[in-house]
């Protein structure tokens, strides 16, 4: 095996560099973290939103006295709404985990690689120095 003299400088240079991917990486988690936060937000509020129109247009419709079969109609689009943005909202979750799953597996994969590198050259440096 290759022997070559490691300086200090060397060992703190690669000790930052696996310091700082660690930190990119929780940043990255955050961001995932902030994206699910907001998808589920989006989807809370939609749902919201459309219970209030249900409300409201129940008031109308039975105000107006419009037949059975017309309300009927209007109550199943709106459940067909909330059924389609229940299923994006599974879609997107599902991509967000992926994309997740993705990145903590680079992450573990390169940290691994960083550590063992960082490790040698200590020890290089030690046995160079002794």
């Amino acid at each position: 095996m290759e022997r070559r003299d490691v300086t200090w400088e060397d060992v703190n240079r690669k000790e930052r560099e696996l310091t700082e991917f660690e930190d990119k990486y929780r940043h990255e988690k955050k961001l995932f973290e902030r994206n699910e936060k907001e998808l589920y937000d989006r989807f809370r509020e939609f749902g919201n939103l459309v219970d209030e129109e249900i409300e409201k247009m129940t008031y109308v419709l039975e105000r107006f006295s419009v037949s059975s079969e017309d309300m009927q109609d209007y109550f199943s689009n709106m459940e067909n709404l909330m059924l389609e943005s229940q299923t994006v909202y599974n879609q997107q979750t599902i991509k967000l985990d992926e994309k997740q799953l993705e990145c903590e597996k680079a992450f573990r994969k390169n940290r691994d690689k960083l550590e063992e590198e960082y490790y040698q050259m200590r020890k290089r440096y030690e046995s160079s120095n002794k």
